[in-house]
């Protein structure tokens, strides 16, 4: 990765002891400490094993209860909180996507042809924006933060309700309040 010039932020082991009296402290819980190569694995090749450092710099920081390792250095660039803040919205995005997959049925896709699949995959996008855009009018409406309403509950109503919210034009504003108020006390 580092030859690729990619970075990484990553939580901690919890088995492993963080000392942080020791190596370049930048503040409070951060600091930079040289990590030595590990034992070669098992099934990799001594020639590849070769072309690894026998040291990297390492950045080890506690957030909250969490140790966080990265290998962006610059504490003044990147503040420990923004990492953080930063490995968690990745984290949610990760949910998000299994959401996706695993609850509107995404991890297997029925098209074949590369031209449908991307349609498919359109089709379940745009649906997942759809409720989580009344899920996130249902937060604002109720002053809640909007992960702390269910998505599969949400998808459940919206299931259960479809045929209503296809037939009754007149109606359709009193089902999303009711929605919406409905996924608020989810």
């Amino acid at each position: 990765m580092l030859k690729q010039h990619a970075d990484f932020i990553v939580p901690g082991h919890n088995q492993r002891r963080y000392d942080f009296r020791k190596g370049l402290r930048l503040g409070k819980k951060d600091h930079i400490v040289m990590w030595p190569k590990p034992r070669k694995p098992v099934g990799m090749s001594q020639r590849d094993y070769a072309n690894y450092p026998n040291h990297i710099q390492i950045r080890e920081f506690k957030v909250g209860g969490t140790v966080y390792i990265t290998t962006l250095l610059e504490e003044k660039k990147y503040p420990k909180k923004e990492l953080a803040s930063l490995y968690q919205r990745r984290w949610e995005a990760e949910i998000h996507l299994n959401s996706i997959k695993t609850i509107m049925g995404m991890n297997q896709l029925a098209c074949k042809s590369p031209d449908m699949v991307k349609k498919e995959i359109g089709f379940y996008f745009l649906a997942y924006t759809i409720i989580r855009y009344i899920m996130v009018s249902a937060a604002a409406q109720h002053d809640l933060p909007p992960n702390k309403i269910s998505f599969k509950g949400a998808l459940q109503l919206i299931n259960e309700l479809m045929p209503y919210l296809s037939t009754c034009s007149s109606k359709r504003k009193w089902l999303y309040h009711f929605i919406t108020s409905f996924y608020a006390s989810l």
